[in-house]
């Protein structure tokens, strides 16, 4: 059929035009998740061209099938190719980018974005919001440790001007406390593995497992970090918002392995 396509060329083509405008559309929507407020716009108008790009595709599908009906039964008349979109690419890009005039970021959507998916720019506001929950997670985890820096600092400074030492005083009010009750107060070195020595320890005294000292810590972290892995999804829902696979594998590594701090769920573990 001189210049017009076959059936199969023409869904090639489309083929190919659909990935081109997924991948145009994919940069103008990055773009527009810039400005928050042209997200919207930019959704309905990608959801406008994608209802107008499959009208047209199929209407040429139609037509090509059509022209090989006529081919097969002798017939002369002749369908004429329909041109290709615009390209996307070069038009698009430089119209997305303006903003005098009037004109906005992603009025360059207008220019060729059709077949595309639009919720990708849900999944990227849903991937924001959960780095935005680990990145508050580890603000707060930094925050409490600056807190305790600034004691230890405090407290130094004290001794060195002399005086009672707020922090020994405030231990003996405790071990007053506690003593007619028939407990003791235990120093616990501050290194990182304080939490899994105090659980060592305690297990220790309580008879539940004799033998362990506060040295037992490496022991308490690997059987925390067993018991991790082999139930992730019973611990996930308490882990600051980490997700299961690599990010969690490596949550479980330093557990094991490492001075990271332990948590609710580490204590919660290792004292069941």
């Amino acid at each position: 059929m001189a210049g017009s396509e076959s059936v199969d060329e023409v869904k090639a083509r489309h083929k190919k035009e659909i990935k081109a405008l997924d991948g145009t559309g994919r940069k103008l929507i990055k773009q527009a998740n810039k400005h928050k407020k042209r997200v919207a716009e930019a959704e309905a108008r990608i959801a406008e061209m994608e209802v107008e790009t499959k009208d047209r595709h199929r209407r040429e599908l139609e037509e090509a099938t059509d022209a090989a009906a006529g081919d097969g039964d002798g017939g002369s008349e002749s369908t004429t190719k329909s041109p290709p979109p615009p390209s996307v690419t070069a038009a698009a890009e430089p119209a997305a980018k303006t903003t005098g005039g009037g004109g906005s970021e992603v009025d360059g959507v207008a220019d060729g974005v059709g077949a595309m998916s639009v919720s990708m720019s849900a999944e990227d506001r849903e991937k924001e919001k959960r780095n935005q929950k680990r990145a508050k997670s580890q603000r707060k985890r930094e925050k409490q440790r600056e807190k305790e820096a600034e004691r230890e600092q405090r407290i130094a400074k004290e001794k060195e001007e002399g005086g009672a030492d707020p922090r020994i005083v405030e231990m003996d009010v405790l071990k007053s406390q506690v003593a007619p009750r028939g407990f003791r107060v235990s120093e616990i070195k501050a290194d990182g593995h304080c939490l899994y020595r105090a659980v060592a320890e305690q297990l220790s005294l309580t008879g539940r497992r004799p033998g362990l000292t506060e040295e037992s810590y490496p022991l308490m972290r690997q059987e925390a970090a067993r018991e991790l892995r082999s139930s992730p999804s019973e611990y996930l829902p308490f882990l600051d918002g980490l997700e299961a696979g690599e990010e969690f594998d490596k949550y479980c590594v330093k557990v094991e392995g490492s001075a990271e701090w332990g948590g609710q769920v580490e204590l919660q573990i290792d004292t069941n």
